[in-house]
């Protein structure tokens, strides 16, 4: 399946360029069989949770490095983390629900 220039502008940022990818196929999903759209909803959620993952891993970068001395900043970082780990454990669970 094709995504069309939605996915692929270059002026477009990366995240703008997903969430157009993301538009697109969920229209293409009601012209889909049953099957298409639970492997292109497995999909979508395979790389969301990729993302959440990455996202994990880049503030908990971000958070090595600040000090205590901005408590603010460390624990809005700290939420930020654990609200991550929600979304990719509820997206790993989706995933395995439907295998």
């Amino acid at each position: 399946m094709t995504q069309g220039p939605l996915c692929t502008t270059p002026r477009t940022p990366p995240r703008s360029r997903r969430a157009g990818c993301v538009r697109v196929q969920a229209a293409m999903m009601a012209c889909m069989t049953n099957a298409e759209n639970d492997d292109l909803i497995e999909s979508l959620n395979r790389m969301l949770a990729q993302e959440h993952a990455c996202a994990i891993r880049a503030y908990a970068t971000i958070l090595e490095r600040v000090t205590m001395d901005n408590v603010i900043l460390f624990q809005t970082f700290r939420e930020i983390i654990r609200d991550e780990q929600e979304h990719l454990e509820q997206l790993q669970a989706l995933t395995t629900s439907r295998a």
